[in-house]
């Protein structure tokens, strides 16, 4: 069959440039006038289903494209909804336990317990304050006695001191002077 349509092929070609093979009848030119426009409708339609065929693939890249933003778009719905949906199931779970804080039994009891706690808070406080207290007493205590022993001796040496003439006191300064210089200076053997 090929080797058919290339025999008529050339012929065609030859017949167009007024050359007949050798054995070959010359044909008519209407004939080879309606080869050639049966030629030129195939090569027509072989270029019309080429473009055709390039304008679907064209449109059909442009839906896939189209569904490839859809689908990008319905993710991002999809990713918007679970946020969503999370903070939906955030606020059910605060709201009960709101609901859980607020019902009467469960109020009743925490005010109990913090009630309890208050009060063994206040006493543990009571007490240490109270210790504290006991322990500044007793440190001024000794300070206020330490200062009463120091009064007295204080006014145990002004009265000393009274009795002393300035003479006495001249010689006490002076015998304590040979004393500081006898301890200081070496003695000889």
């Amino acid at each position: 069959m090929k080797s058919g349509l290339r025999a008529k092929r050339g012929r065609l070609e030859l017949a167009a440039l007024g050359y007949v093979k050798h054995g070959d009848v010359p044909r008519e030119g209407s004939e080879v006038i309606y080869d050639l426009i049966g030629h030129g409708v195939t090569i027509a339609v072989v270029i019309y289903v080429g473009l055709h065929l390039r304008s679907q693939l064209r449109t059909l890249k442009g839906t896939v494209e189209a569904q490839k933003a859809t689908i990008d778009a319905q993710a991002e719905l999809m990713k918007a909804q679970r946020t969503v949906l999370q903070d939906v199931e955030r606020w059910q779970k605060i709201m009960q336990q709101v609901v859980d804080i607020a019902g009467d039994p469960a109020a009743l009891q925490r005010e109990q317990a913090f009630k309890t706690r208050l009060e063994h808070e206040m006493k543990h406080r009571l007490q240490a304050m109270e210790a504290e207290v006991a322990r500044a007493q007793s440190f001024w205590a000794v300070i206020a006695e330490d200062l009463g022993e120091k009064r007295q001796k204080l006014a145990e040496i002004k009265s000393a001191l009274a009795g002393i003439t300035r003479a006495q006191r001249d010689r006490l300064e002076e015998r304590e002077g040979r004393l500081a210089l006898e301890t200081e200076s070496p003695q000889d053997p």
